[in-house]
């Protein structure tokens, strides 16, 4: 992920958040006394769940009825042409 379309000081600016989260993978998710096995099924895991819990959620009603609403269905506000 790093690189693709960011600049430099973007890049610079996710190293710590890398190295951070590297060592808490480590320290947590693969301790040292697990076999190799063990720690790719782990690692396996935890990678699901950090996807799972990553998804976003629309606090704002107006937001989530916009998601929600059909792509072309009807006036899209005061820009709609079909008003006029």
């Amino acid at each position: 992920m790093l690189g693709r379309g960011q600049s430099p000081q973007a890049q610079g600016s996710m190293i710590p958040d890398r190295v951070l989260i590297s060592r808490y993978i480590e320290a947590e998710v693969l301790p040292a006394r697990l076999g190799e096995a063990q720690k790719r099924q782990r690692y396996a895991d935890w990678l699901e769940n950090a996807r799972l819990l990553a998804q976003v959620t629309f606090y704002d009603p107006e937001i989530e009825r916009t998601v929600r609403r059909p792509a072309g269905g009807g006036c899209c506000g005061s820009s709609c042409s079909a008003g006029r």
